[in-house]
C-alpha cells in the first residue's frame, strides 16, 4: 500500500466500508424481511453477515492505518 496516496487510500476505505455495510444488511437484516422457514437458514445468514462484514471492516481500517 506504499504507493497509494492518503485520497486514494481514503476511498478504498471507504468503498470496503460501503461492501462490509452492504454484507451486514444482506446478511443481517434481510432473513427477517425474506421467506427463510428454517432457523439454521437464519442463523447462517446471520453468521455468514456477521463474518463478511467484519472482514470488509478490518481492510478497511487497515488501508486508514
Amino acid at each position: 500500500m506504499g504507493k497509494l496516496n492518503i485520497d486514494q487510500r481514503r476511498l478504498l476505505a471507504s468503498f470496503f466500508a460501503n461492501i462490509a455495510v452492504g454484507w451486514f444488511g444482506a446478511g443481517v437484516i434481510s432473513p427477517f424481511l425474506a421467506d427463510i422457514q428454517s432457523p439454521l437458514g437464519i442463523y447462517t445468514h446471520v453468521v455468514w453477515g456477521l463474518f463478511m462484514a467484519y472482514v470488509f471492516l478490518r481492510i478497511s481500517l487497515y488501508l486508514m492505518d
